[in-house]
């Protein structure tokens, strides 16, 4: 599961690779916007199942070649446990880690235009409760158990302007926890989950070099 995680250095090395074109900067600096997201963990079962999340963002445009953003997530990360892994492990058949985080990064477009890539880089702190996907068993307890967990974030986006005020993007983000108890497992390895989905977002304000 977790080998994925190799793959995406070469894949944000390909985007950044597509050059660079004449900058366009926006009138408007800020922009709010929502995505939709579908989630897979890397942990150390066997079974990951995709789950789904959600985010709410406010970017500001810094320059033409760099913004910065902040974000609150939250969303659902399973597990389903094969029969030896239940024996060993005493945990039921499926696990469910809800989860909330603040996100802050800077995104750098590769090109802009009216189709942009962007790569973007920063870290989150997430808050997580793992339980049975059934929520009726209580769990065996970990020692040193904490539900707190920074995290670093890798992603690569895709931005369309529909007109001067909107955009649909598609984006997916690389989550580096620096915990291993995301998935609740005893003794292993940080966890990390990816991210995946599309929004909308809405500019908004005025540039200062335009007033």
């Amino acid at each position: 599961m977790k080998n994925s995680i190799k793959y995406w250095p070469l894949a944000l090395l390909i985007v950044f690779s597509a050059g660079r074109s004449a900058a366009q900067t926006s009138e408007h600096p800020w922009s709010l916007g929502i995505d939709g997201l579908a989630n897979i963990l890397q942990g150390d079962y066997n079974n990951h199942p995709l789950s789904f999340s959600g985010d709410l963002y406010l970017n500001y445009d810094m320059g033409t070649w760099f913004s910065l953003s902040a974000a609150f997530s939250l969303g659902e990360l399973k597990m389903k446990l094969d029969p030896n892994e239940q024996e060993r492990l005493g945990y039921p058949p499926e696990l469910r880690t809800d989860y909330t985080s603040l996100e802050l990064y800077g995104v750098i477009p590769i090109y802009t235009a009216v189709f942009t890539p962007e790569i973007f880089l920063g870290a989150e702190l997430v808050h997580f409760n793992t339980k049975s996907a059934d929520g009726a068993a209580p769990l065996p307890a970990i020692p040193a158990f904490k539900n707190d967990a920074f995290g670093i974030l890798l992603g690569l986006a895709f931005e369309f302007r529909i007109d001067s005020r909107f955009s649909a993007t598609a984006k997916t983000i690389l989550h580096l926890a620096m915990t291993d108890h995301l998935d609740y497992y005893p003794i292993g390895s940080n966890d990390a989950f990816t991210t995946f989905g599309a929004g909308i977002s809405y500019r908004f304000g005025k540039d200062s070099a335009s007033q």
